[in-house]
């Protein structure tokens, strides 16, 4: 897949830009549709309610199109993009200053979800200390029609923030309200990346470019990453609202059909038949819940569960005792060295544990992280390349980041102290 989408990009420089827009218009009757039907599905009879929510599956199967090259761009590119700036570097005799250049040279600059956040977030907690905190109010007050216009607008936009991928999470006023007093009593200084900041990024790269001498196939590399990075960013964004979309579809059907909404996420948008409204309970839901194996090959989906799962699980996931090792290596996703306690989240429901100073061990981040990466002083992921969301978040937050171990969530344990060298892309146990 690379090697075809390179050599569109070399036909075609503005193959990107065409990528970006189509990509846009795919997502367009998703986004209309939530705006114009999701908040009235109770007034749906219960056939209407099924077709609605059939049509919503496959309205949000094509908001991805396009951006579905993603994986196949960043999971591919990050090892060519590092040989190359390598061989580049030999040559001058900067090797040794690889991670430095390869860390400038994916700086973002496109604007991202989170700086955004970030700054409507900084803009509301400003207002608040300059009209109101300094009146003694205790918290931020709606009874200002200003700030209640800027919290209804944050809301309205971010939605989908404190959703994961599993589940639904209503991002609400008192949330805004409580983000903002946070702030405000831990005295924290808001990470704001800047337009300026965006363009000095981009003038860097061109600077690098001449500077190092890097022939047209790494120039290539460097913008699309810049590209994947933020396509990704994005496609996050439908992701998560659709996570958001789908909760309200199953809680209104499981009232409806008297199921739990937590078994009917398993169930697949073609079992619904709305013209045999009985059949949803006819499918062992709750089976699927407790251990499920769903594959699809060719154009047939096959769903397995009980002794079956058992089986194929075996067959899939090789058993294996982990060595005792003392050092771990992945590639740097952002520059620095620190020491601190390991916290190990294998999902979102374990980031309350991490407290300010310690390094945020987990399989890959999401958006729903960001609590625990604010507080963390370094970020370790088995999985993920330069495009990832801890890549990109822990560039804002300026914080050591390394990506790619493969294995840290099984090699480290809570409580472990040690040092993360992102320089060098090394993690090393003290104790």
């Amino acid at each position: 897949m690379c090697d075809e989408f390179m050599k569109w990009y070399k036909k075609d420089k503005n193959y990107l830009n065409w990528l970006d827009e189509k990509s846009n218009e795919e997502k367009k009757p998703f986004f209309e549709y939530m705006k114009e039907h999701l908040n009235s599905l109770s007034r749906l009879d219960d056939n209407t309610l099924l077709e609605h929510y059939k049509k919503f599956a496959n309205m949000f199967y094509f908001a991805f199109g396009a951006s579905h090259l993603v994986e196949g761009i960043s999971l591919t590119t990050d090892v060519v993009f590092k040989d190359l700036l390598l061989k580049s570097l030999q040559k001058l005799s900067k090797a040794d200053k690889f991670t430095l250049y390869f860390t400038e040279l994916t700086q973002p600059t496109r604007k991202m979800f989170f700086p955004e956040f970030n700054k409507s977030m900084s803009d509301m907690v400003d207002y608040y200390k300059k009209h109101q905190k300094q009146n003694n109010y205790k918290e931020p007050s709606l009874e200002d029609k200003k700030l209640q216009a800027m919290v209804d607008a944050h809301v309205k936009r971010f939605f989908w923030i404190r959703s994961q991928w599993d589940k639904a999470r209503e991002y609400t006023q008192q949330d805004v309200i409580d983000e903002i007093k946070d702030a405000v009593d831990k005295n924290e200084q808001i990470t704001v990346t800047t337009d300026a900041q965006l363009m000095k990024n981009l003038l860097r790269k061109k600077k690098l470019f001449k500077e190092l001498n890097l022939n047209q196939e790494l120039i290539d590399l460097v913008e699309i990453t810049d590209f994947v990075t933020y396509w990704q960013d994005q496609r996050k964004i439908v992701i998560l609202s659709g996570v958001y979309a789908f909760q309200q579809f199953v809680d209104e059907i499981a009232k409806r059909f008297n199921v739990d909404s937590r078994d009917l996420k398993y169930l697949l948008a073609d079992e619904v038949n709305p013209d045999d409204i009985g059949s949803i309970k006819n499918i062992n839901l709750r089976e699927r819940r407790k251990a499920s194996i769903f594959i699809h090959y060719k154009d047939q989906l096959e769903v397995f569960t009980g002794n079956r799962y058992k089986e194929i699980k075996a067959l899939l996931v090789k058993q294996h005792k982990e060595d005792d090792v003392k050092e771990l290596n992945g590639m740097c996703a952002s520059l620095g060295c620190v020491t601190g306690r390991v916290k190990v989240c294998i999902n979102a429901a374990e980031i309350s544990k991490v407290e300010k100073g310690d390094i945020l061990v987990t399989s890959m981040t999401r958006p729903e992280f960001v609590p625990a990466m604010k507080k963390a002083a370094a970020i370790i992921t088995d999985e993920g390349g330069i495009t990832s969301h801890a890549a990109v978040i822990s560039r804002e937050l300026k914080i050591p980041c390394i990506i790619g171990t493969k294995n840290a969530t099984k090699r480290l344990k809570d409580g472990d102290l040690v040092m993360v060298n992102a320089n060098h892309g090394l993690v090393r146990i003290l104790k």
